[in-house]
Parts: C-alpha cells; sequence; structure tokens
C-alpha cells in the first residue's frame, strides 16, 4: 500500500520526501475535490494529502509537493494553510 510505502519514508533516513498530489479521481466522472497522494495514470489513492500531511508533521522533514494538475493546486493550499494554523 502506498501508505505503508511512505510511512517507511517519513520515520526512516530520507531527509526530503517528494509526493505528487492529484484530484482523486481526476480526469473521470468521479473526480472529487479530495486531494490525494498519486500520479497520474493513476488518480486513487489509499492515502490523502490531508493524511500525509499529519503523517510528517511531527517529523523533521522537508517536503515537496508536486502538483500534478492545476485544480489541485487551491484547495491543497487551503490544506496547507490550515495545517500552518494548527500547529501555531
Amino acid at each position: 500500500m502506498l501508505a505503508n510505502v511512505m510511512f517507511d519514508d517519513v520515520v526512516g533516513n530520507v531527509m526530503v520526501i517528494e509526493a505528487d498530489v492529484i484530484l482523486l479521481g481526476q480526469y473521470t466522472t468521479e473526480q472529487q475535490l479530495m486531494p490525494v497522494m498519486a500520479r497520474p495514470p493513476i488518480v486513487t489513492s489509499d492515502i490523502s494529502l490531508a493524511e500525509w500531511l499529519n503523517l510528517i508533521r511531527y517529523h523533521s522533514k522537508a517536503f515537496k509537493l508536486d502538483f500534478k494538475s492545476s485544480e489541485s493546486v487551491e484547495i491543497s493550499l487551503q490544506k496547507l494553510t490550515e495545517l500552518q494554523e494548527d500547529v501555531r
């Protein structure tokens, strides 16, 4: 599962994590306004951006988000802002 692989990176010796973000079901009739961690052509995932951010927030890791669609950027920025406000 994708979540297990990402968890291994978060708790391991990796210093920077790059992750791909796309809307769930992007480019299909099932598209939802939920950013998930996936790389096209895969448009489903077992971990959302919000879950991923919560996973890495307590670890000293740098991360780079690679947005695979322009539609996923705004809602992802909202999630990042929510997390930033939560941390304060």
